[in-house]
């Protein structure tokens, strides 16, 4: 299925396909522990964090303007949920995109 990688460190939000198996997300995005978020008016999509994101060293961070609440951390995983298993986000990448703003750090 289709899940859309958001990657901090590239400043770019792709689409890439995954299984949503624990495995496959962790090898998305660099990770072994997640945490999961329901944006605001993001329907039945959700994103797919770093757990200890905000834990690791010469990391890099985001915003997303569905999710007021913080600032994120690490590479994320938009995807969509139906019941208790993840499926293809309902969003299109474009729309995931403009909600998206890269925080620079020095």
């Amino acid at each position: 299925m289709k899940a859309m990688l958001i990657d901090p460190f590239e400043r770019s939000v792709k689409e890439v396909e995954t299984d949503g198996s624990l495995e496959s997300i962790y090898g998305l995005m660099d990770c072994y522990i997640i945490e999961v978020i329901r944006p605001d008016d993001a329907q039945d999509d959700l994103i797919v964090l770093d757990e200890e994101g905000k834990y690791v060293t010469e990391q890099q961070y985001f915003l997303c303007d569905l999710w007021p609440h913080d600032a994120l951390a690490g590479k994320a995983l938009w995807i969509g949920q139906a019941g208790a298993e993840f499926c293809a986000p309902a969003a299109s990448v474009d729309y995931v995109t403009d909600q998206i703003a890269w925080i620079v750090a020095n």
